[in-house]
C-alpha cells in the first residue's frame, strides 16, 4: 500500500502528482538528512486463495482479478534504486503473492536491482511446491508462513523443516492462526471483531 501511495500507481497503469512531488523533494531530504519512508509494499495481484473471515477477501464477495503489468513494476524498482532504497520491499500486501504467476521473476528482478533492500515475502503456502520455496528463501531475507488450517499447519511446517535443512539464506517465520479466536477488525470494518468500547476493535 505505502508502494502505490509513494508512487502513485494503479493496476491500470499511470501516474498521479505524487510522484512529482516526491521527485520534487528529494533534493531538499538530501540536504536537511529528512527520513523518507523505510518500507515499499508492492501488491502485484488483486487476488488471495482464501477467504479468511477477518480480512478484506473474507468480506467481499467478489474482488476483479488484475495482475500488475511488467512495466509499472519495473518502474518502481528503478524509482527505488534511483534513491538507492535500503528499507524493506515486499511484493505484497493483503494479497497472496504466489497467485502472481511471475512472482519469482519479479522477486529476482527486486533483488537485483535492489541489493541494499531487506527482501522480505509472506505466504500462506497453498499454491506453492517444495522447489518454489527453496528457490524464493535462497534470494529474500525474510520469508513468513501463515497457518489457517489444520492441513496447512501440518504442511507449512513440514516446507519450513525441508527449508532449514537446505541452510537457505532467508530467516524464517511462522505464525499459527488455527486456534486463534480474535482478530484487529481493520478500523471497524470486519464486523465480527468489532469491540463495543474500541473503535479499532479486535
Amino acid at each position: 500500500l505505502i508502494g502505490w501511495l509513494l508512487f502513485g500507481y494503479r493496476f491500470t497503469g499511470g501516474s498521479c502528482c505524487w510522484e512529482d512531488l516526491y521527485s520534487r523533494r528529494l533534493k531538499y531530504y538530501s540536504l536537511w538528512g529528512a527520513p523518507i519512508f523505510n518500507i515499499a509494499m508492492i501488491q502485484t495481484t488483486s487476488q488471495c486463495n482464501r477467504k479468511c473471515p477477518f480480512c478484506y477477501y473474507g468480506i467481499k464477495r467478489s474482488i476483479p482479478s488484475a495482475t500488475m503489468e511488467d512495466d509499472i513494476f519495473k518502474k518502481i524498482i528503478y524509482q527505488l534504486s534511483s534513491i538507492r532504497f535500503t528499507g524493506r520491499v515486499s511484493l505484497f500486501e493483503i494479497n497472496e503473492p504466489f497467485t502472481d504467476e511471475k512472482i519469482l521473476e519479479r522477486i529476482d528482478y527486486a533483488v537485483e536491482k535492489l541489493p541494499l533492500a531487506f527482501h522480505h515475502l509472506m505466504t500462506n503456502g497453498d499454491l506453492i511446491t517444495e522447489e518454489k520455496l527453496i528457490y524464493v528463501a535462497d534470494r529474500v531475507d525474510r520469508l513468513d508462513f501463515n497457518s489457517y488450517d489444520q492441513n496447512a499447519l501440518e504442511r507449512n511446517k513440514r516446507y519450513i523443516d525441508i527449508i532449514k535443512e537446505k541452510s537457505v539464506k532467508a530467516a524464517i517465520k511462522h505464525r499459527n492462526h488455527v486456534n486463534r479466536k480474535s482478530y484487529l477488525s481493520r478500523a471497524g470494518h470486519i464486523k465480527k471483531y468489532i469491540l463495543t468500547d474500541n473503535i479499532i476493535g479486535r
